[in-house]
């Protein structure tokens, strides 16, 4: 396995699959006992986000149609290296890029329909009208796009509707942030069929 994987340092390649990040990351190389925040934080992307679409009554088809998850980058977060994950679903073309620090997630959204969801009460705007001089690459408002490469790391919402990032303080406002986006272009999608 390892010679399949030969990722040294969090300047290497990382492989694209969830799962193989984990088996070898977790298994192969650092092999010792996994922090609960950690397991929760994986269990969270592998096993909760998946359900949020793939369970709809009338979904039909493999599981691979409706939601897909990959490595695409890393980080370090008190003294653990963490994933980056890139989340589709593919049926509604949309891509969450999503990270976790142990203190808040950031997530960046990329999709091909605007979102006009309502999306009160998240990060969706500047919080200091001085940070709207902010680009790719800048920290703002709780985002820190650590391990985001720079084509993810977006604005807010009320800036564009189509790419914007924002942050979530725990799982449970990650997971309504990404259904009220979902809800919305499922129903949009659904209208114009």
């Amino acid at each position: 396995m390892e010679d399949s994987y030969p990722f040294d340092s969090l300047d290497d390649p990382v492989p694209g699959n969830l799962d193989a990040w984990v088996a070898f990351w977790i298994y192969q190389r650092e092999r010792k006992k996994l922090d609960p925040e950690v397991c929760c934080q994986l269990n969270f992307v592998r096993w909760t986000l998946p359900t949020m679409i793939w369970t709809r009554p009338g979904n039909k088809g493999s599981y691979s149609d409706y939601w897909n998850c990959e490595v695409i980058g890393e980080h370090k977060s008190k003294g653990y290296r963490l994933p980056v994950y890139l989340v589709s679903y593919p049926d509604l073309d949309v891509k969450f890029l999503l990270r976790n620090n142990f203190h808040d997630w950031n997530v960046s959204v990329l999709s091909t329909t605007s979102v006009s969801a309502d999306l009160t009460g998240f990060e969706i705007d500047y919080p200091d009208p001085k940070d709207k001089t902010s680009h790719a690459g800048d920290i703002w408002g709780n985002c820190f796009f650590q391990g985001f490469p720079e084509e993810y790391q977006f604005g807010p919402f009320n800036e564009n509707s189509y790419k914007f990032s924002s942050s979530a303080a725990n799982n449970s406002e990650l997971y309504s942030f990404i259904w009220l986006i979902l809800r919305y272009l499922r129903t949009t999608k659904e209208a114009q069929s």
